[in-house]
């Protein structure tokens, strides 16, 4: 079998959470993407705004802590993973998260807001 699971965002930094030591170092990050277009019926311009979830894992966990802040955008690549969640109501929920690793991706940052 053969396949490409690979990810690539570059969108605007939307929230970051705290730096978690587990077996190594995590931190997630939510990152917006955008899309415009303008709608035929009323001749409006139009926004769709997506927030990803990005789990960021090892070395890359401590930088982007350390020197990544809101409205900074930046160049994401990864891999997919799908999570499922068990509440304690007894139903599930799937989670779609991009994992980036030393090993299977970067970040880069492109433009600072700050």
């Amino acid at each position: 079998m053969f396949g490409i699971n690979k990810v690539i965002l570059v969108g605007k930094v939307a929230e970051k959470s705290q730096l978690y030591k587990t077996n190594g170092y995590k931190i997630v990050v939510f990152i917006e993407t955008s899309e415009t277009w303008t709608d035929r019926k009323s001749g409006e311009r139009k926004e769709k705004i997506e927030r990803h979830r990005v789990v960021i894992y090892d070395t890359f966990a401590k930088l982007i802590d350390k020197y990544i802040y809101r409205e900074y955008i930046l160049h994401v690549e990864g891999k997919i993973c799908a999570k499922k969640l068990h509440y304690e109501d007894g139903s599930d929920r799937l989670l779609n998260e991009i994992v980036v690793k030393a090993h299977n991706g970067g970040i880069v940052q492109l433009i600072s807001k700050k």
